[in-house]
């Protein structure tokens, strides 16, 4: 299966960094095994495709699971079968626009699935970009983020940015001190998982002169996350300014940054799109237990 296409940004990550196995892969199916998360990812062109790799290797060992949404459309010859009655209609299109991670979760137990949508810094132009190319991004365009996201707030797509999150934030690694305060504001993963992120130096602490302000991570497979602003500080800019900081941190090392945001995370969608961030067709379905 042909993963080149930022759709697939989370496959090429994992097997850049040299961590990905892959198990099976044909033209309409890709599972690889990442052994940094320990997590199993699927991409795949079709439901049956997906269903069908799973039954073949999955087992209840495995932990976490992440898979591709392919285009949610009724083949023809099932709409005509049913087109006469209305009701079968609409059970049918009911069965089509269940998520291929609600029909694995409920099928193999797991828990979820989380639906996101995916974002990734893209070139200037948006264009879709593979690794082979990130090194001939525009070295400036982080730099000019707080320019764009100013532009974006004078018309109205973003929270005013503040000079304080512009000019004084500052940004120190976390480590095992800090753990206490971070498992105590964050529980959407687990300690064992944040404890582990935080000793490989994946969490990023701002501040504003000696002020704690927030941090922000990059999840085990890549992608960005854990953004987390102390409420005292909120809409003056400061989540903008770390997640900069993390996209530049993040291309450093040769990578396309990158981010999942559950759908219905509307600030955080915003957030995405007024750093800049490009919003790819396709959604993704995490499942773990």
């Amino acid at each position: 299966m042909d993963i080149s296409s930022i759709e697939y940004v989370v496959f090429q990550h994992i097997m850049k960094r040299g961590t990905g196995k892959i198990i099976e892969e044909n033209d309409n199916y890709l599972l690889i095994f990442d052994s940094v998360s320990e997590g199993y990812y699927l991409a795949c062109a079709d439901h049956v495709s997906g269903m069908k790799i799973l039954e073949k290797y999955i087992t209840k060992d495995w932990k976490l699971l992440m898979v591709t949404e392919p285009e949610r459309k009724m083949p023809a010859e099932r709409f005509r079968v049913y087109e006469a009655k209305e009701t079968l209609v609409n059970e049918a299109m009911n069965a089509v626009r269940a998520s291929l991670g609600k029909k694995a979760a409920r099928k193999y137990d797991f828990n979820g699935p989380m639906e996101c949508y995916q974002f990734a810094f893209l070139n200037a132009d948006g264009e879709e970009v593979c690794f082979e190319e990130v090194n001939d991004l525009d070295s400036k365009r982080v730099d000019g983020l707080s320019r764009k996201m100013i532009e974006h707030e004078a018309r109205g797509l973003h929270v005013e940015m503040t000079e304080e999150a512009r000019d004084l934030l500052s940004v120190r690694v976390a480590d095992e001190n800090d753990f206490f305060m971070l498992s105590a504001n964050y529980d959407l993963i687990s300690k064992e998982e944040l404890k582990d992120l935080v000793m490989q130096g994946n969490i990023l602490l701002g501040y504003d002169e000696d002020r704690l302000v927030g941090f922000i991570g990059q999840h085990h497979e890549g992608s960005m996350g854990l953004l987390y602003i102390f409420p005292e500080y909120r809409k003056k800019g400061y989540g903008s300014r770390l997640e900069q900081v993390m996209i530049k941190k993040i291309r450093k090392t040769g990578f396309i940054p990158y981010c999942h945001v559950i759908t219905d995370n509307k600030a955080s969608i915003r957030l995405q799109k007024g750093l800049g961030l490009v919003q790819t067709k396709n959604t993704v379905s995490w499942m773990w237990r």
